[in-house]
């Protein structure tokens, strides 16, 4: 992964499928397990260590809920006629 070979700091600002994919590579999760990865509502930061990758989380207060599905962006006012 070429995001490894960055010598400093990274931001990525992704959706949750995208979140999933760079979780269960960092954390060396097996793909058929990749989809059904929780995804929290945090910022994820990952360091190099030893044995890998330390992950830590950082929640960020106010943080607003997403829509997760076309239902629950309906629910959120979203599609509505403009």
């Amino acid at each position: 992964l070429r995001l490894e070979q960055v010598m400093g700091n990274v931001l990525l600002l992704c959706d949750k499928a995208v979140c999933r994919v760079l979780l269960a590579y960092f954390r060396g999760v097996p793909l058929e397990e990749m989809p059904f990865l929780e995804v929290p509502r945090s910022v994820i930061t990952f360091e190099r260590s030893h044995f890998g990758f330390k992950e830590d989380r950082i929640d960020a207060p106010g943080m607003k809920q997403c829509a997760d599905s076309a239902a629950d962006f309906q629910a959120y006012g979203g599609g509505g006629d403009t």
